[in-house]
């Protein structure tokens, strides 16, 4: 084989991996965010969470309080793919290049170097509604 077409045939995958990597910092937030959840019909156990309009929701203890939600913007900061929480460590993990965020959204661990959005919280009753 020649030298330039064994170059160019190893070469290329590696070169459309580094490609998705240089996405870095696309995971757009979104905005006008406002909707409601019935926190009786949905996450209704700690570690449950829902995705809806580009954030996800997530409940991390028991209590019906606002303190026990969470809201961030679904895809990492890195290169958009979706991030997952992970209960037992109380932080949301980006399992294609392993990014971690803390419960406010702070990078713990890179390659992501920008936060995750936050967003608003208030209940009212059962309804948590998420605004931002």
């Amino acid at each position: 084989m020649e030298r330039r077409k064994f170059i160019v045939q190893t070469a290329t995958p590696f070169l459309a991996f580094c490609a998705a990597c240089s996405k870095s910092g696309t995971g757009i937030s979104p905005s006008n965010v406002d909707f409601t959840i019935d926190i009786t019909n949905t996450i209704t156990t700690p570690g449950s969470s829902v995705t809806r309009d580009g954030v996800i929701v997530v409940r991390v203890n028991a209590q019906n309080a606002v303190s026990s939600f969470i809201a961030v913007q679904v895809e990492c900061t890195h290169a958009a793919n979706p991030i997952v929480w992970n209960q037992s460590a109380q932080q949301f993990n980006c399992n294609l290049h392993g990014s971690v965020f803390s419960m406010t959204g702070a990078v713990i661990n890179g390659p992501a170097n920008r936060p995750l959005k936050s967003f608003n919280l208030s209940l009212t009753g059962n309804n948590l509604r998420v605004t931002g």
